[in-house]
């Protein structure tokens, strides 16, 4: 049991690091011009999370708590990079950030057992 529990942290720290890399890192001027593709991003990075808080927290009441401070990380990134050269502080970007976790956890609660063997086969 205890390694099954080692084995959900094998996303979830990876991801937080490239989450708070890429948020955090400066901007030189070189990043795509696709219109809205940031908004996309922050959405994709903050779905993966609440997926990998989901699965690595099965009790509701500590799958909460653990979204909430997913959302918590999103803020206080978004507030850091206010003095970050050629970032800024976005409201979209959190409300992208919001949607992705509320979407990511209920995709994961409506889908959990798919949810389950996907996690199962990407660890194999």
């Amino acid at each position: 049991m205890e390694q099954l529990k080692n084995n959900r942290n094998l996303y979830l720290i990876p991801l937080i690091v490239v989450i708070i890399g890429l948020t955090l890192m400066p901007n030189h001027g070189n990043a795509p011009s696709i219109p809205y593709v940031d908004k996309l991003v922050h959405f994709l990075m903050y779905f993966g999370l609440a997926l990998n808080l989901s699965y690595k927290f099965q009790k509701t009441k500590h799958r909460v708590l653990a979204l909430v401070s997913g959302g918590l990380l999103g803020v206080v990134l978004e507030i850091i990079q206010h003095y970050i050269p050629g970032r800024d502080m976005s409201f979209i970007d959190g409300v992208a950030n919001g949607i992705g976790l509320i979407l990511g956890w209920l995709f994961y609660v409506r889908f959990r057992a798919f949810s389950h063997k996907v996690f199962n086969f990407l660890k194999a």
